[in-house]
């Protein structure tokens, strides 16, 4: 599942490639896929026509594109889903398909491509597309005239929103690689009686962690996942909060985790040492790992490292 150091890498990557663009298209196979307007792609590309992106921000495991008439489009990633930066269309179409044109305006008397067939894809700018081969080398020395594809495919339970921009709120919820959520700061977060894995998967209270990066910083702080906040002392608080910072910054500097493939083709290295190895010996005390079912997700930890 695509967490937090996975949306930053897209975020990183798509801000420079993406801001100052028009959007030109938007195309979906999956109607399901677009949540607002409730599953109407075509509603959704008429209401973003020849919009500029002005920034590319990320809220917690979302994405935000931030138009230049006040809107936002929010990208969710649900369970899992793969973004690519291309400099052609996906054919045939998976998923969904953005089309992102040049910054400035053509030339009068340009002529456009017309909608691609079996899809809602509306070419709504005049210009015509530049094709360029379809390697990442060649994306990031893409000429400002040329149209950038940004595919979402491999969707599972994903989704696309649009509606008015907020800017976040004054936490909580605070955002996991804020500095200031030290030990303090969850000591005073954390409701006396819920699971710490279920608090720090909850985004009243933190934004981006999910599943499997709990389980990874929990077992790095030793910490079992279904301690109540209120039985952890400060100390133990501020271990989470060290864990929390420390797995979440070597997973972007992997690139995110195994099997994740960047926007620029990049594949993740960051090996998860717990989460999904039920059965299999602890890195650290070579116990075996124990793993339980919580609201259908699968948790993994060390009975040895983490009692409870």
């Amino acid at each position: 599942m695509p967490e937090l150091p996975e949306a930053e890498l897209w975020c990183r990557h798509l801000r420079p490639a993406l801001v100052g663009r028009r959007l030109v298209g938007f195309a979906s196979a999956q109607p399901g896929f677009v949540r607002a307007p409730l599953r109407d792609p075509a509603g959704l590309a008429a209401a973003v026509a020849s919009r500029a992106v002005t920034d590319v921000e990320r809220r917690g495991k979302r994405l935000l594109f931030r138009l230049d008439d006040g809107a936002a489009i929010t990208l969710g990633m649900g369970l899992w889903v793969r973004l690519e930066l291309r400099s052609a269309p996906l054919e045939p179409l998976k998923g969904a398909e953005v089309e992102f044109g040049p910054a400035h305006e053509p030339a009068a008397g340009s002529v456009t491509a017309g909608p691609r067939a079996g899809s809602a894809l509306m070419r709504l700018s005049a210009g015509p597309s530049i094709s360029l081969p379809a390697s990442r080398s060649a994306l990031t020395a893409a000429p400002a005239a040329a149209s950038l594809f940004l595919t979402i495919t491999e969707i599972a339970l994903a989704n696309v929103r649009l509606g008015r921009y907020e800017p976040p709120a004054e936490p909580p919820p605070f955002d996991a690689l804020d500095p200031r959520l030290d030990g303090v700061c969850l000591t005073a977060l954390g409701s006396a009686r819920t699971a710490v894995k279920a608090f720090l998967t909850d985004d009243r209270y933190v934004l981006g962690v999910g599943n499997g990066y709990s389980d990874e910083l929990l077992w790095h702080a030793r910490v079992h996942p279904r301690r109540p906040c209120g039985s952890l002392s400060q100390k133990e608080w501020a271990a989470v909060a060290e864990a929390l910072r420390a797995v979440l910054t070597a997973a972007l500097e992997a690139g995110g985790e195994e099997g994740f493939v960047g926007p620029d083709g990049r594949v993740g290295t960051y090996a998860r040492l717990t989460h999904h190895h039920g059965g299999e010996p602890c890195p650290r005390c070579g116990s075996p790992l124990g793993s339980l079912m919580a609201g259908r997700r699968e948790t993994n930890f060390c009975p040895v490292c983490q009692p409870l």
